[in-house]
């Protein structure tokens, strides 16, 4: 299997929706999936030709950051590769990145930690688009 990675464009989402793990609604606004395509720090893992996997950072101001991810059924395959690539593009950002996931999403969770964020806040009441709690996350990269 060939892997690679390659800068996010909007179809790779279309194409993960039909597999992916957990939906993100934000991947239905156009102005914010133009702000993803336009980001430098946002990325797609490719296997045998096929997104599997995309996500990155937003910069939202100097010195903040929102981390997104989105994977598909075929991203368990590659899950090393996959959090190697993310790991790599978390820690491009500089200063505050933020993130949460669903409450009941627990290999979500798992994969932030795993990824460097800590819990900060473990009840954002309400915070999901449906009324779900959500868990927000936090990890702070220093300056180099």
């Amino acid at each position: 299997m060939s892997y690679l990675v390659a800068r996010f464009q909007r179809w790779h989402l279309e194409h993960l929706r039909s597999g992916a793990v957990e939906e993100q609604t934000y991947t239905h606004d156009p102005e914010m999936l133009r702000a993803m395509e336009q980001s430098p720090n946002t990325w797609t893992a490719v296997a045998d030709g096929l997104p599997i996997a995309s996500g990155g950072t937003l910069e939202l101001w100097p010195g903040r950051h929102l981390a997104w991810a989105v994977l598909g059924d075929q991203a368990r395959k590659n899950i090393l590769a996959v959090s190697r690539t993310a790991l790599e593009v978390v820690g491009r950002a500089r200063g505050r990145i933020e993130c949460t996931v669903r409450s009941d999403f627990v290999p979500g969770q798992q994969w932030a930690k795993l990824l460097g964020f800590r819990v900060e806040s473990p009840c954002l009441e309400a915070f999901g688009p449906q009324g779900e709690n959500h868990i927000g996350f936090v990890r702070i990269n220093k300056e180099a």
